[in-house]
């Protein structure tokens, strides 16, 4: 039942004084939460300047009349859907009046009641090929694309007009999509519209799950045991010691209690959501605030609660992206004495997991829109689970799958999509244990099976199940099962799938772009893929520098904004930033200056740039090296308005053998300060002592030998061997 009705809209900081209050609630609900088709509820309302006016919504489905009130002057008047992503897939469209979302000023409010949900917009975005400077209007997608929580996506729907006779093309236009987390009855708004645009909105009923933390200690030490952080919360898990002047930001945080004196060597806090790590540490005790400092850890000025009589604590801050592990530095001295904490950031795009289902599949194509219950359960031994109406239970579960997050659909033959806002393995439960030619179809689309697998109990009764796993960027959608291409010829043929699970993917490398509160999309760099959010313009050729990198997608052309750019990432990285420098019908996009300022702040100029589809547009490409605890901030453009075109890639420094060793040679070349082409015998025997203190001697001189053999041997500019000198060039080819 989809109830039209007008809501009020709500500003940034109502949203996120309400989202607080969501994330704190968060732990406080149940597990197996399910969302039921009947009890949703879609109220949206747009101000088209003459007051608010609410919307109707219908399922979403193929041929779809998508404007069907608009007027024969709107372009796409009668436009029909043709293509809808798997993500879209039980969702609901809203009928816009008019055929877009109005003309300037128009503003559009959207309310979900009985169910969280994800809201998409689907907007036309120009042509690729060539724009020149200030040819791009203020348009949705821009504004979209610079707006806090809303995230691009890599896949859009599209439209299409019917041909007027069967020799006549038809029509369709490029679109671009982005998407947002709608918590239950809380107001989303969408930027105020500058340029009219042709777009859609599609509402998509979801079960989320609530912040998942790991806690680890190589010293063996439990922190599994948690609480409420609030006044009077019991502080160790081995003490009676309470904590008393509790500050009010710190309330709600869930407090991990764990030994009352500690050597937890190396410790580390990994969050399935964006949160904020809280280390209360007793003064004297533990790490020295030049080592935390050197770990990423910041110490804030709020007064610490207290555990005795007087306030002894000190409060060391770090933010730990969804996934991310926040790490203390190995500790082996006296005991410490400290607790930890992990406070949910607001406001995110991305609930910790999310879950929704289409009702069925048919072999033309898909069928029904979320009338069926999901469930997100943790997979233990003996979960049950129904197969074709028959209950039954999950055994013989392997190791690396307990603990995981169950996607539990309630009918059979389902088709549903998971987004974690960290990056995940997300694993499809098949009951199809023989091989079969369909299996084919989860290879082509990425997928992997897996050696390990549950088996299905009921009754005596023991069916052994097809696991097959895929990898997921941060916040990226995958659907279950795999699907043909959506060119492939219907009637599909579809494995059924008993459940899907979702993991944190603890290996995976991941980074961040943030200009203020406004984080940029991230995709996988690759050729012919799209560079920025607003506009159809593809990477026509590729760095190979950026082979395995992460490309960030803002706007495409926007005015530059005060505040600085911040880049992260999850282990040792190099970041590239590409900048236009010329354009032969008007001037560089540059900011004001950007090239001259990254030259001066220590980056150093590439010699490949990317080309985009402009040929008369000249890119010039920086980049700088940093740490897994570094944070490389840009520095501050100084042409406040001016334009800029820019793109941000983000590498691991062990992404391949090829970037491992152009950074080593990078490294070794910093240290030959004369210029010799290499490193004498002697420092380098310092240098790995140092670095690798469990070597032993012997094995020094052992790498050294083999390092030292001809023909390794440094050069001088005349070509002679520099006696005493290791060629580090050589070095590195031969590690």
């Amino acid at each position: 039942r989809i109830l039209g009705a007008v809501s009020p809209t709500m500003s940034d900081e109502e949203y996120e004084e309400e989202y607080e209050d969501y994330d704190d609630d968060a732990s406080q609900k149940a597990s197996s939460k399910s969302a039921t088709g009947p009890l949703i509820r879609v109220s949206a309302s747009v101000d088209l300047g003459s007051g608010q006016e609410s919307m109707p919504s219908v399922p979403l489905a193929e041929g779809l009349k998508i404007w069907p009130t608009a007027s024969v002057d709107f372009r796409w008047a009668g436009a029909t859907l043709s293509t809808i992503p798997g993500p879209l897939q039980g969702g609901y469209l809203l009928q816009l009046p008019g055929g877009a979302l109005g003309g300037a000023g128009t503003r559009l409010s959207i309310t979900v009641a009985g169910s969280d949900a994800r809201v998409y917009v689907a907007v036309e975005v120009p042509a690729p090929g060539p724009s020149p400077p200030g040819s791009s209007p203020p348009s949705l997608a821009c504004l979209l694309a610079k707006a806090q929580r809303w995230l691009p996506e890599d896949l859009a729907p599209s439209w299409r007009l019917p041909a007027s006779d069967s020799t006549q093309k038809v029509a369709k236009p490029e679109v671009s999509m982005f998407s947002t987390f709608a918590p239950q009855n809380v107001a989303i708004s969408m930027p105020e519209v500058i340029s009219p645009s042709a777009a859609f909105v599609v509402v998509v009923p979801s079960v989320v799950g609530s912040l998942a933390v790991s806690v680890t200690a190589s010293s063996g030490a439990s922190y599994e045991q948690t609480a409420v952080m609030e006044e009077g919360a019991l502080a160790w898990l081995d003490r009676d010691h309470c904590y008393y002047d509790v500050p009010e930001a710190m309330m709600g945080a869930t407090l991990f209690q764990g030994p009352f004196k500690d050597m937890p060597g190396v410790l580390s806090v990994r969050p399935n959501s964006a949160a904020r790590v809280l280390l209360l540490l007793e003064r004297g005790s533990g790490w020295s605030l030049e080592q935390l400092q050197a770990s990423g850890w910041r110490l804030s000025e709020e007064a610490a609660p207290r555990w005795h009589d007087m306030p002894t604590m000190q409060i060391f801050t770090r933010h730990c992206p969804a996934g991310w592990a926040a790490s203390l530095p190995d500790f082996h001295g006296p005991a410490a004495i400290f607790s930890l904490l992990v406070l949910p950031e607001a406001g995110q795009p991305t609930a910790p997991i999310e879950a929704s289902v289409c009702a069925e599949i048919k072999s033309s194509g898909f069928f029904g829109a979320g009338e069926a219950a999901l469930e997100l359960l943790p997979v233990v031994e003996g979960l049950e689970i129904e197969r074709e109406k028959v209950q039954g239970k999950l055994v013989q579960v392997p190791p690396w799958l307990l603990g995981a997050t169950l996607v539990k659909p309630g009918l059979d033959k389902p088709f549903f999509s998971v987004r974690a806002a960290a990056p995940a393995v997300v694993y499809a439960l098949v009951d199809a244990p023989a091989e079969t030619k369909e299996f084919e179809v989860f290879a082509v689309a990425g997928w992997e099976r897996r050696d390990s697998a549950p088996a299905w109990l009921s009754g005596s009764s023991i069916r052994p199940l097809a696991v097959f796993a895929k990898r997921s960027r941060a916040r990226e959608p995958v659907t279950v099962p795999a699907l043909p291409d959506e060119d492939a010829p219907k009637p599909w043929t579809v494995i059924p799938v008993l459940a899907a699970v979702v993991k944190v993917d603890t290996e995976a490398f991941d980074a961040s772009v943030e200009l203020g509160s406004l984080e940029y999309g991230r995709s996988a760099v690759a050729e012919t893929g799209l560079i920025w959010s607003d506009r159809a313009n593809r990477l026509a050729w590729v760095p190979s520098a950026w082979t395995g990198g992460l490309i960030f997608k803002g706007p495409h052309e926007a005015p530059a904004l005060p505040g600085t750019i911040r880049v992260r990432a999850s282990a040792a990285y190099r970041a590239f930033v590409a900048v236009e420098t010329q354009y032969q019908k008007g001037g560089a996009r540059d900011g004001g200056g950007l090239p001259q300022l990254l030259l001066d702040a220590g980056w150093r100029t590439e010699s490949e740039a990317p080309a985009w589809g402009d040929p008369i547009s000249t890119l010039k490409v920086f980049s700088k090296r940093g740490r897994e605890s570094d944070e490389l901030q840009l520095p501050a453009l100084q042409g406040e308005g001016k334009p800029l075109l820019v793109m941000f890639v983000v590498v691991s420094v062990g992404a391949n053998l090829e970037r491992i060793g152009a950074e080593l040679k990078d490294a070794f070349k910093s240290w030959d300060l004369g210029a010799q082409g290499g490193l004498r015998h002697e420092d380098l025997e310092k240098l790995l002592t140092l670095l690798c203190p469990k070597l032993t001697p012997a094995g020094v001189k052992a790498v050294l030998e083999h390092a030292c053999r001809p023909p390794l041997s440094a050069k001088q500019s005349s070509g002679a061997p520099t006696s005493g000198v290791i060629s580090y060039e050589d070095f590195v080819e031969k590690l």
